[in-house]
């Protein structure tokens, strides 16, 4: 996923506009879902080959097993970032906040 500022996009001269509208949008996004599930294919086949065992959690991260087992890698790279000087709580503060607003 690739975000652009809605001002900075608003200031471009309409030829660059109409370039990004060119190369973004839903047909965009259909195509990159289907690489990317071909990799998938691809990646689990090698997996498997390798001899690696496949575990689906069923009910993806509605799962409370899942939910628990990933609970704490945000907490932790939020802390790695602040660790390192940047504003990791406040960002993923305002993302979930975001991403919230979206449901």
């Amino acid at each position: 996923v690739v975000t652009m500022n809605r001002d900075r996009y608003t200031a471009l001269p309409d030829d660059l506009k109409a370039v990004i509208d060119a190369n973004t949008g839903p047909a965009w996004a259909r195509l990159a879902g289907e690489v990317y599930d071909d990799l998938d294919v691809v990646g689990r086949a090698q997996a498997v080959d390798a001899g690696h065992r496949i575990h689906r959690a069923e009910g993806g991260v509605a799962n409370p097993d899942w939910a628990a087992a990933i609970a704490p890698i945000p907490e932790a790279y939020v802390g790695d970032l602040e660790a390192r000087g940047l504003p990791g709580r406040a960002v993923y503060r305002r993302a979930r906040q975001l991403a919230d607003a979206c449901r």
